[in-house]
């Protein structure tokens, strides 16, 4: 809940009783303040206080009822929300409880309002937004998001479903459209619902049961015929509603949940639905509104609005089980909904009031609420609480307020004709004060409307009592509105200026649109507030003021107000309006037409009375009737030429007047009509205003007809008149102008200036501001007169006219110069002037004195003082101050001078300031011997001391400073002089602060250690600021000179120009405190102003310890490098992540890259240490730069190169001369941390280069074999195949035999190259991008950082190839498969004896899964006869094994590892081999049908029977096929 913060106060004036006299002149003056703050109170002077005149006794009123919290527009809108809420759960027979999230109240509004912002449930629940939401609901812990989600879905979600399909808004626009077709011209007022009915479903007013105690029984229809029914009464159709009737008793509803037969006796069946009529004959002809059908009844639900029936497996959505209350179908949800709280107004007390009652309720109410005596409680407190309470959703407070009562009916506070008791209230009676009587004021516009508006005209009473309240509004037709608080608790106002109305308008409708698309004109009808606060938040200058007891609050026109009443008080208001508020009023008609709104009078008919009599019409608004008569004859003119332009023939005179408004009331607009309209003869009862012509009819124009009160010729006429009184107004008004700014070549007299004053009167100009000017003029005038008369007449000094000054030579001469710039002449200017010439002669007299006495005091002669005085005394004695006279004291002073510094010289020790004053004043005087001598007396002293002074002051400024001993002579000179020296102890403080300096130095070399630059540059700041001279500092100077100089060595080297980081900064491992890799220019170009200790500087804190910093440098580094990889991990899921949220259509939260924070576009670049993304463009590379990069393929940002990365031998030479510098410097430390560091990265680089060039050697070497091998395989095979055609010499049987056993080992070796990649494994690429991130970690340039990129890079092309390369050896590998496949259906043609084909089956057995060797019989076996081959009798014999020796056939085995082996037979020799040393792989030796070795395939015979073989098998699998 937002804090109240009090406005600042309206202002407040407090008229003189004469000023008091006339409100409209006082309310007219104090204008142009009080139209800036909209409202302001008005004190009346001392002693004003009307009598109360209203009989307590008598009178009786009905209050009000104002639910604080239901007026606030925010407050209100939540409860609406949360009541249509509580009555859409209950008419579907459910009870709504608000749940608990988090230990408080969910407010379910808020989170509706926040999730429907985002598009809804499901909108939200796929884009995984409920974290953000519980944010933006004001929760810390994100973790309710489930519980926000749960509740939502549970609560909300088939309501927003409602709302989407059967929404308020759908059904106010179908009651709109109702409304028009009908006719209904404008909107109304808001009814008002009963109590009843807007607490049946309110969840802030519902009490007890559900029953409706306004359902009537006699309206049920129940066939008396039917005994099961006798006794049974319903409330309401449907089983659920049913009453019970006792035989005997009053017919009253009580409710009932089961059936008749439930009723009676215990029943397991479920209730079924009943009809109103006949519901026993009628249950079976129910069927569903959904599915049409009459089946499983005991689902079957009867709404208790309309008799609808639906299955609860058909509702949208189902529910499970029957609700245990009323239920009501959607369409009657949807209706019920709608009409709740489609407008709002205060409902009447049940009881009227008297005064007492009222008060005694009032008073009690305020101190049982504030538990302290009604009037002891602050202003502030009851303002505070009043503005909670009207934004609590949870308290609610109901206050009375008799508000709006009729004076005609009640009486009034003031009294009336014929009720004064005294001459005393005779006076109050005809006041203009008494809000009766100001309305109907001369200067008031309203005095011209006849008819006594209630409210506007006659005035109105409130009642009020603590907290009760009038919400934000202005008056009606935008008015002045005046307030006088009779007697009681003060009453809190709060305005806003004119010029902030729509502004505030505006801001309403902000903070609360639903009702504004209710109610449009809502701010008319004086139920709405909204805390200042917040007006003022969004701009609106809002005032308040406490208005007590006896004080006015005055409302200026369309100044938006509004307040409370602190307790028990009694106030009455009126309505009126001046001449400035007529262009404001025709602004508020035309205002009034747009809203369709009835206004209260006719403006045009008020102004056409008030021109009527132009003679008769009050000065004060005559200007201003005349301006607005010529915009009203201007817009009338304009109207009646466009009714000619559309063909409108027939005119009629109509004296609209006599009428009431109710007849001449634009049927359109509600505009009250006086000038002209239009009436048809088809419809005779209807009438429209000019503007709203097209509303009229659809008949030709040339049948309507129009009425007109004036012809434009006589309107004209009345516009002239009143002009022509403003014209001699004006004339008048020059001529008093021209008098009062002397244009006339001969100043009148006095007689006619009163002549013009006197015409004002007579004319009735005394109202206006020139006739006041005239009169002050005249006083003026007399003024002068009058001291003219006395200067003349008077022998004494006299004073000028406003009292302040007394008259010298000058003034008088002012004085006579004033009287003659008077406006007309006086008779007394003459006399004065001879005056002014006595005394100029008099003048004259005074010099010659003057002379004679200067000339005796230049010569030393002194004349007596007394004479001098007697001189000047005489002087005084002239009626007019002269300026010889001062001359004369001057001199006097002279003398006095002269004895009083001689006597301080001889007695006193002073100041320097004390001397200088001195001379001042002598110096200051007119110069003599006397004075002469004794002031240079003076300067003598005061020279020896300022020359002291001077010398002082330069030896604690001379750069370079003087010795010790010089300032010791200066404190001994200064002892010798007598007078106070400021500097002495500033030298006294130079010496000793020297003497400690020189201490710290002392400590500071102690020991054989090198101080710390930091600690060195502290002591030079301190030695430099003494102003003596001090012999280390030219040592340390050196130091530090020499230190700096390799700083900026260094940073010469090192540093680039277009970047400000500093050296340490560029020297340090990176940190996430150190160096924050944001991605953000700004982040990047934001550096520390010192060279020395950037912010954030971890080394700065260690007070300059060497030890300590190499140590906090060692954990730097090793952080550096563990803050990288995490970065180079984040950075790489980003394209992840991106490709992941691209899938998923998330496009309001993209990845963002590079410096300038932006998704992915354009030609980008990724950094090889940091893996970050950048722009080019963002980068400024040009084409042929990013062709540059692209051909190198290597890129490193300028967040991550802090340095121009120097060779190491450059480093490495700047670190040796560091060795000069006696100073620790805390960059040296850093350096030789980063070249030691680079060395040993150095030497890990050059044994992994050596290592790795070698592997890519015999990469190379591996490619030329396969390329090789595949050349001999493809010649084989041609010539197999040439073979096959009879083309060559060669037997094809022999030849085949050799081809397919070469193909075979070719085959088998390409399979071992394929197997043994001689390049960098996964472990060794790992390894060498890490080693390569520690390398461009380091602010160095080493060749061995391209050198492993180069070698990582032609590792990778080498793999690539090398990938590619056994793709064309699969290719070979199959081709060499069909081959032997071809072979071997020619040897299958040739019959196997049964002593070959066991042997076929010993010769594959994979020993890959078993580290045994090969004389594991057992083993082995069961390895084969589970390798799943194409043979069954692949189990060896135990002879045939027991003979192997387990050895690999093969001269030069390769031994290898024992779960690599795999073992194959030669079909020839029955020699065993490894599958890996003959070239091949277990799966290929698992294909084959026969095996011959390359032993064999040598031998002619071994090829002929090995073929006779092959052709012999492929013959027999022809016999068996």
């Amino acid at each position: 809940m937002e804090e109240f913060i009090p406005p600042p106060e309206a202002p407040v004036f407090q008229p003189t009783p004469e000023e008091f006299r006339d409100p409209v002149a006082y309310i007219t003056k104090i204008r142009p303040v009080v139209v800036n703050t909209g409202i302001c109170k008005i004190r009346p002077p001392h002693g004003w206080k009307p009598p109360f005149s209203i009989d307590s006794e008598h009178f009786e009123f009905t209050p009000r009822l104002q639910p604080l919290n239901e007026l606030d527009a925010r407050t209100r809108v939540k409860l609406n929300f949360m009541d249509n809420l509580a009555k859409f759960w209950e008419l579907q027979g459910i009870t709504f409880k608000i749940p608990n999230v988090d230990r408080n109240p969910l407010d379910l509004h808020k989170l509706f309002k926040a999730v429907t912002r985002e598009g809804g449930f499901n909108e939200v629940t796929k884009t995984r937004k409920w974290v953000l939401l519980t944010k933006e609901l004001g929760y810390e812990n994100t973790s309710v998001a489930g519980s926000l989600r749960t509740n939502y879905e549970k609560y909300l979600y088939p309501y927003e479903l409602f709302q989407a399909k059967n929404g308020k808004l759908k059904q106010r626009d179908a009651l709109k459209k109702e409304k028009c077709s009908e006719g209904s011209p404008s909107p109304q007022p808001p009814s008002v619902p009963s109590t009843s009915q807007r607490a049946k479903y309110s969840l802030r007013h519902r009490r007890g049961g559900s029953v409706d105690q306004d359902f009537d029984l006699s309206e049920t229809k129940i066939d008396p015929g039917n005994p099961e029914f006798k006794k049974l009464a319903f409330t309401c159709p449907g089983p659920k509603s049913a009453c019970v009737v006792k035989a005997g008793a009053d017919r009253t509803p009580v409710l009932a949940g089961k059936s008749e037969s439930q009723l009676g006796k215990p029943s397991t069946e479920s209730s079924l639905p009943v009809s109103k009529i006949d519901p026993v004959s009628k249950v079976e002809q129910l069927k569903c509104y959904k599915c049409r059908k009459g089946n499983c009844e005991d689902k079957l639900l009867l709404c208790d609005g309309c008799d609808g029936c639906y299955h609860i497996f058909c509702l949208d959505p189902p529910i499970s089980s029957v609700p245990p209350g009323d239920w009501r179908c959607p369409s009657c949800v949807a209706k019920e909904c709608a009409s709740l709280y489609d407008s709002f107004g205060f409902e009447q007390a049940d009881n009227p009031y008297s005064l007492d009652s009222f008060g005694q309720k009032a008073n009690m109410f305020k101190q049982h609420y504030f538990n302290q005596p009604p009037t002891q409680v602050p202003y502030s407190v009851v303002e505070k609480e009043f503005w909670r309470l009207a934004s609590s959703m949870d308290d609610e407070v109901t206050v009375e307020y008799g508000a709006d009562l009729h004076s005609s009916r009640h009486g009034s506070g003031f009294p009336l004709k014929g009720t004064a008791r005294s001459p005393e209230q005779e006076d109050y009676v005809q006041s203009g004060w008494n809000l009766n009587n100001l309305p109907n004021l001369k200067g008031s516009v309203l005095h011209y409307v006849d008819a006594n508006i209630s409210g506007m005209k006659v005035p109105w009473l409130y009642v009020g009592m603590c907290f009760s309240c009038f919400c934000w509004h202005i008056e009606d037709h935008w008015s002045y509105s005046i307030n006088y608080l009779h007697w009681g608790e003060p009453k809190t106002w709060y305005g806003v200026p004119q010029a902030y109305a729509e502004a505030l308008e505006a801001t309403m409708r902000e903070q609360a649109p639903e009702l504004f698309e209710d109610q449009p004109d809502l701010l008319h009808h004086l139920v709405t507030n909204l805390s200042p606060s917040i007006l003022m938040k969004n701009g609106i200058p809002v005032v308040r003021t406490d208005q007590c007891a006896g004080e006015f609050v005055v409302t200026f026109p369309r100044a938006y107000h509004a307040g409370f009443n602190q307790g028990f008080n009694f106030a009455e208001a009126v309505n009126f309006s001046l001449g400035d508020w007529l262009s404001l009023g025709r602004q508020c008609s035309s205002h009034y037409q747009v809203m369709r709104r009835s206004p209260v009078f006719s403006h045009d008919e008020m102004l056409c009375k008030m021109l009527a009599g132009p003679q008769t019409l009050d000065l004060v608004l005559l200007v201003d009737a005349a301006n607005d008569a010529v915009t009203m004859y201007k817009q009338e003119e304009k109207l009646q030429e466009d009714l000619e332009q559309k063909g409108f023939v027939n005119e009629e005179r109509m004296v609209f007047e006599l009428m009431s408004d109710d007849e001449r009331q634009c049927s359109f607009c509600q505009a009250t009509c006086f000038l002209s309209a239009v009436q048809c003869s088809c419809s005779p009862g209807k009438i429209v205003c000019l503007h709203d012509l097209d509303h009229l009819c659809a008949c030709d124009n040339a049948k309507k007809i129009l009425r007109y009160r004036y012809t434009m010729e006589e309107l004209h006429g009345m516009v002239v008149a009143v002009q022509q009184r403003a014209a001699y107004f004006k004339s008048w008004c020059d001529k008093v102008e021209c008098i009062l700014d002397g244009g006339l070549p001969e100043k009148p007299g006095i007689e006619v200036l009163r002549g013009l004053a006197e015409e004002g009167v007579e004319k009735s100009y005394t109202e206006h501001y020139l006739q006041d000017e005239l009169e002050s003029a005249i006083q003026e005038v007399e003024k002068l007169n009058t001291a003219a008369n006395q200067i003349i007449a008077s022998k004494h000094r006299v004073r000028l006219p406003n009292g302040n000054q007394a008259f010298d030579v000058d003034g008088l001469r002012m004085f006579v110069k004033e009287m003659e710039t008077l406006p007309c002449t006086l008779p007394a200017l003459e006399p004065l002037r001879e005056r002014l010439r006595q005394i100029e002669a008099f003048q004259s007299k005074a010099d010659e004195e003057l002379v004679e006495l200067t000339e005796s005091l230049e010569h030393g002669q002194f004349g007596s003082i007394g004479h001098l005085e007697q001189l000047i005394k005489n002087g005084e004695n002239l009626d007019v101050e002269i300026a010889q006279l001062a001359e004369l004291k001057h001199v006097l002073n002279q003398l006095r001078w002269v004895s009083e510094t001689e006597a301080k010289l001889k007695l006193e020790v002073m100041s320097i300031e004390t001397m200088k004053n001195i001379i001042k004043q002598g110096s200051g005087l007119p110069q003599n011997r006397a004075v002469e001598s004794v002031l240079e007396k003076v300067k003598d002293v005061l020279s020896v001391a300022q020359d002291w002074e001077q010398k002082a002051k330069g030896v604690l400024k001379q750069r370079p400073p003087h010795t010790a001993s010089i300032l010791q002579q200066l404190l001994v000179k200064a002892q010798d002089i007598p007078i106070e020296l400021p500097s002495l102890k500033g030298l006294e403080e130079a010496l000793e602060k020297a003497d400690q300096w020189k201490s710290e130095v002392q400590r500071m070399q102690e020991g054989n250690k090198y101080p710390h630059f930091s600690v060195l540059r502290s002591v030079l700041s301190n030695g430099r600021a003494i102003p003596v001279k001090l012999e280390p500092l030219i040592q340390l100077e050196t130091r530090y000179a020499s230190a700096k100089a390799w700083i900026d060595r260094a940073a010469k080297l090192l540093l680039k120009k277009s970047i400000t980081n500093s050296l340490l900064e560029s020297l340090l491992p990176r940190t996430k405190v150190t160096f924050p890799h944001r991605n953000s220019s700004k982040s990047v170009k934001k550096k520390s102003e010192s060279d020395n200790t950037p912010p954030g500087n971890p080394l700065a804190d260690l007070g300059g310890d060497e030890a300590m910093e190499l140590e906090k440098i060692r954990i730097m580094e090793k952080e550096e490098i563990q803050y990288m990889r995490e970065l180079r991990a984040e950075n790489s899921q980003k394209v992840e992540r991106d490709e992941e949220l691209k899938s998923s259509g998330a496009v309001t939260s993209p990845v963002l890259y590079c410096f300038c924070r932006r998704p992915e576009s354009g030609y980008m670049l990724q950094c090889e240490l940091c893996n970050e993304w950048y722009h080019a463009s963002c980068l400024h590379l040009t084409k042929g730069k990013q062709c540059s990069v692209e051909k190198d393929s290597r890129f490193v940002c300028n967040v991550c190169v802090r340095t121009r990365r120097p060779r190491l031998d450059g480093l490495v030479s700047l670190l040796i001369s560091l060795k000069k510098v006696p100073v620790v410097v805390t960059e040296g430390l850093a350096l030789q941390c980063l070249v030691e560091r680079a060395i040993a990265w150095q030497k890990r680089a050059k044994q992994f280069i050596v290592a790795g060039t070698a592997g890519l050697e015999a990469v190379r070497q591996q490619l030329r074999r396969m390329e090789e091998l595949k050349g001999n395989i493809r010649r084989w095979r041609a010539e197999a195949e040439c073979s096959r055609d009879g083309k060559s010499t060669t037997s094809q049987v022999q030849l085949a035999s050799s081809a397919g056993s070469v193909l075979q080992h070719y085959a088998t070796e390409l399979d071992h190259i394929r197997n043994s990649y001689a390049g960098l494994s996964v472990a060794k690429r790992s390894e060498l991008e890490d080693l390569l991130m520690e390398g461009d970690l380091l602010e160095v340039t080493m060749d061995e950082v391209q050198q492993l990129w180069l070698l990582l890079q032609e590792d990778s092309e080498c793999r690539a190839a090398f990938e590619k390369a056994e793709e064309s050896c699969m290719d070979q590998e199959d081709s060499i498969m069909t081959f032997s496949e071809e072979n071997l259906k020619k040897r299958r043609s040739t019959p196997l004896t049964n002593e070959q084909a066991p042997s076929k089956r010993k010769r594959r057995g994979s020993r890959r899964d078993s580290p045994v060797s090969p004389r594991n019989k057992t083993s082995d076996a069961d390895n084969l006869e589970s390798s799943g081959s194409i043979n069954e009798g692949l189990d060896c014999s135990e002879e045939i094994l027991e003979e192997d020796e387990g050895e690999c056939s093969v001269s030069n085995c390769l031994q290898p590892m024992a779960d690599q082996i795999s073992w194959v037979q030669c079909d020839q020799c029955q020699q065993w081999y490894h599958v890996t040393c003959v070239g091949l792989t277990r799966e290929y030796v698992e294909k084959l049908d026969s095996y011959i070795c390359s032993s064999c395939q040598a031998e002619p015979e071994t090829l002929c029977a090995g073929n006779a073989r092959v052709e012999m098998n492929r013959m027999t699998q022809l016999v068996s096929t």
